[in-house]
């Protein structure tokens, strides 16, 4: 099983966010190299990312969330499994299987 970050409304943040593009040891590369005096744009060219992207992640608009808590993520329903969907009233009976 998997675990994953999220904040206090438990969404995914970071990397673990469906729509990450950068992993957290690249963001901390690029807090790294902010740390040690390299500009947005040396940075951008070392990263090969956009300048406004390393300029977010400095300035903290882009990926400053901490962790509330971490999760685990749950194994997919095996196919022997019997999944069922519905409302009790309908008697739940529409099989899904992965």
């Amino acid at each position: 099983m998997r675990r994953y970050a999220v904040n206090e409304g438990n969404l995914r943040i970071g990397e673990d966010h469906p729509r990450a593009r950068y992993t957290n040891t690249e963001i901390d590369l690029v807090l790294k190299l902010r740390g040690q005096g390299d500009s947005y744009g040396e940075i951008a060219r070392k990263m090969d990312m956009p300048k406004a992207t390393v300029q977010a992640i400095c300035n903290g608009r882009s990926r400053c969330q901490v962790p509330a808590q971490y999760r685990t993520e749950q194994p997919p329903p095996t196919r022997n499994e019997k999944t069922t969907i519905g409302s009790p009233h309908d008697g739940g009976t529409k099989k899904v299987h992965p």
